[in-house]
């Protein structure tokens, strides 16, 4: 578990950096700012739920249904706080083809990591 984990956070941050870096180079920062704090939208979230997964597993737990829900549902709700509190930290500088860039770099990042354990 601590691999998957660390694999996805790896691909989360190498293409936040890449979109990030992207951006700065061909629009500017502003949307690479907003990339960056899209990405970190989702990237906060997933972090919090997997290390409280992991931490019951390497005690030796087997996480039950109910922990896999709180951790979800703590990941959600993280989640939405981030979506409010980067739109009202962005407030009118806000670039939302860049921080919908982020989100999405982020994301996809999740779901290559579960490609890559099943065909690789």
């Amino acid at each position: 578990m601590a691999g998957l984990l660390l694999t996805t956070l790896v691909l989360q941050v190498v293409i936040a950096g890449i979109a990030v870096g992207a951006l700065a180079l061909t629009v500017g920062t502003t949307y690479a700012i907003a990339c960056l704090t899209g990405a970190l939208t989702v990237v906060g979230p997933f972090m919090f739920a997997g290390t409280t997964l992991w931490l019951r597993t390497s005690l030796g737990r087997t996480p039950s249904v109910a922990a896999l829900l709180v951790a979800e549902a703590g990941k959600l709700l993280l989640t939405i706080a981030g979506l409010v509190v980067g739109i009202r930290w962005l407030g009118s500088q806000m670039e939302w083809p860049g921080f919908l860039a982020g989100l999405v770099g982020a994301w996809v990042a999740q779901w290559l990591t579960v490609w890559f354990t099943r065909h690789g």
